[in-house]
């Protein structure tokens, strides 16, 4: 009996051991899995943070954007609680201040951003970025982003009296100063001497980058100036867009008409165009392959289009239905344009689409097909002149007043992708316009005045015929703001009228940012663009020494605020 004792005392002995030695290792694992999960949620908490202060940084550009002067501070650093402006998020919150650079930081002001997870009085996690902002300026008489080339003007002498601005980026020979017309850029390595110095008076500068290029506020514009807006037909914004399967699917805001209609599936087949992505290219429309519902299509690939979520400012892409020929057929011969004869198309389309008398009818197919060198060429659009339609089976028929160039080899064909564009004719006066497409002011009737009168197209914008044009601005002390004669973001803006020199008058500003800018003969004030090219006989006067021509006061930052030129953050425990 005492030996069977003894065994059970040793028994409970390694027991008692073993309980012990599983213990440690189980508080050693939780607490390797607590250290674990506590360094992921730091981490976690981190990112957020981060996420929580680039939101605050966009916030603070879009307050700036609307008014380059606006800061929380009047000092040169965010000493203060009261510098700061506290906003809470679901993720957590996050703090701005703008303030005036100090002496060692560049820019014209500062923005501060602080994320904290899960909040400002009890952060685990704390993320800074910084901002330096430029203000994008418009005293000059052209600012140019890529090639400024003024080697068709007459005796290659553009008359340009004002500061201008041309990038010239560092190994890039396809950009710069051109007015020799060689194709060899910037042959000076001085921009105030021969031969690269456009006639007039002021710098002639080059830049390393577009920092300085104002940039255009679109959405100021529409929503707060624009008294008259054009919608394309079927146009609609895109609010949300998701990829799968090598295909996007299209959701569009509620207001909009692109699929209104009983028989959806007359639809197919047909095009849709990101208006807001400016000019039809590449990239900027796809082709429906199915209609989901009254506000939702799958197109046949994947586009790169921006939805509500992805867009700062909340509003997404536009998109309008661009039909393709069904059939087109010569109806008959009435006037002429410019000694050239008008003929009547009748053109069909498989599907119900409103268009409107009076305006342009642009054939995209045809610019293509053709490698158009000029935009807005006369055998690429035609007025349309009558509209009708029948539900079953769904089609639409339109006449459409073409140049007879228009009739010759290839043509226009069937299969063609055509849309409308907004037509303005005559003397526009009083108008801010925004038109959601492409516009064309038709000057092959006669001229036109436009006095204290805005047209701001996110798609191209085209001036056509022998006849002139004046557009004078808003003034600065008048109801409006100073407004853009002509403007696009994305667009690209053509002026076809070298039959008369000086009789295209711009009183303000005409300015593309990604767009194109080409005047066959101009007398304006300032020009700033991607490209620009000038033909005939040039005269831009921002600082003109001839009181007749001083149109400066036309020429206003409102609408547009300047580029960041720096971004960083850092982070602090």
């Amino acid at each position: 009996m005492k030996y069977l004792n003894n065994k059970k005392g040793v028994s409970l002995i390694i027991v008692i051991f073993a309980i012990l030695l599983f213990s440690g290792l189980a508080w050693t694992l939780m607490s390797m899995q607590s250290g674990e999960f506590e360094s992921n949620m730091r981490n976690f908490e981190s990112e957020k943070a981060l996420y929580l202060a680039e939101s605050g940084a966009q916030w603070g550009v879009s307050q700036y954007s609307l008014n380059t002067a606006w800061r929380t501070t009047s000092a040169a650093a965010c000493s203060q609680v009261s510098d700061w402006v506290l906003h809470t998020m679901g993720a957590g919150q996050y703090r701005v201040c703008c303030r005036n650079p100090n002496a060692a930081e560049p820019g014209e002001a500062v923005i501060e951003a602080e994320g904290y997870a899960p909040s400002y009085v009890s952060y685990l996690a704390k993320r800074k970025v910084k901002l330096s902002m430029i203000t994008g300026g418009l005293s000059r008489a052209a600012q140019v982003r890529y090639l400024f080339d003024w080697s068709g003007s007459f005796f290659n002498l553009p008359l340009i009296f004002g500061d201008i601005g041309v990038t010239d980026r560092p190994a890039d020979s396809g950009d710069g100063y051109e007015g020799s017309g060689n194709a060899v850029h910037n042959e000076s390595s001085d921009v105030n001497t021969s031969p690269l110095r456009p006639p007039g008076s002021g710098k002639r500068e080059l830049f390393s980058d577009d920092s300085g290029f104002p940039v255009i506020n679109m959405v100021k514009i529409e929503t707060q100036y624009a008294g008259n807006i054009y919608t394309p037909p079927r146009g609609a914004e895109l609010t949300d867009i998701q990829a799968a399967g090598g295909k996007s699917t299209l959701t569009f805001d509620a207001a909009g008409d692109i699929f209104n209609v009983t028989q959806q599936s007359q639809f197919v087949g047909q095009a849709l165009r990101n208006t807001t992505m400016g000019s039809w290219q590449s990239g900027s429309w796809g082709v429906i392959e199915e209609v989901l519902s009254v506000n939702s299509c799958r197109l046949t690939g994947t586009v790169i289009w921006e939805d509500k979520d992805a867009n700062p400012d909340a509003r997404g892409d536009r998109v309008c239905l661009v039909p393709k020929i069904s059939t087109i057929a010569i109806a008959g011969s009435g006037g002429n344009w410019n000694s050239n004869p008008r003929r009547t198309y009748q053109i069909t389309f498989d599907c119900q689409v409103p268009f409107t008398v009076g305006n342009v009818l642009r054939n995209f197919s045809s610019e293509a097909r053709n490698s158009r060198v000029k935009e807005w060429d006369y055998r690429d659009w035609g007025e349309i002149t009558g509209v009708s339609s029948t539900v079953s089976p769904p089609v639409t028929t339109i006449s459409v007043e073409l140049d007879s160039l228009a009739g010759t080899a290839p043509g226009w064909q069937v299969d063609d992708w055509v849309g409308e564009a907004k037509e303005f004719s005559g003397s526009n006066s009083n108008a801010v316009w925004f038109i959601r497409g492409d516009m064309l002011y038709n000057l092959r009737g006669g001229g036109a005045n436009c006095n204290q009168s805005s047209f701001t197209a996110e798609g191209d914008i085209g001036l056509m015929g022998s006849g002139g044009i004046t557009i004078k601005a808003h003034v600065k002390n008048s109801a409006n703001p100073t407004l853009p004669n002509l403007a696009s973001e994305n667009g690209s803006i053509y002026s076809d009228s070298f039959y008369l020199p000086l009789t295209r008058v711009f009183q303000g500003i005409v300015y593309t940012y990604n767009g194109n800018v080409t005047f066959d003969s101009i007398n304006g004030t300032s020009v700033f663009g991607y490209n620009v090219t000038f033909s005939g006989f040039v005269n831009l006067n921002y600082n003109c020494p001839i009181n007749l021509f001083k149109w400066d006061k036309y020429v206003s930052g409102e609408g547009f605020y300047g580029g960041q030129s720096s971004f960083s953050w850092s982070e602090e425990e």
